[in-house]
């Protein structure tokens, strides 16, 4: 639902591209909007693991970009 509500936004944007936080389920939730990504016109998102071996917790963050 989020992508699809900020691709106006993004469109008119620089970057084109939506970080957000997720946690740990964030590529079962990937896979199941998958198809939903690829009709907006969404590249295949990318799953960062920030601080792994330097904070106490790590973050999970997902970028998407829209195909140039």
């Amino acid at each position: 639902k989020l992508l699809r509500l900020l691709t106006p936004l993004i469109r008119g944007s620089k970057s084109g591209t939506v970080l957000a936080m997720k946690g740990s389920k964030a590529p079962e939730e990937i896979q199941l909007a998958a198809k939903r990504m690829e009709r907006l016109g969404f590249e295949a998102p990318e799953i960062l693991t920030l601080g792994e071996g330097k904070a106490p917790e790590t973050a999970t963050v997902v970028r998407i970009r829209l195909k140039a």
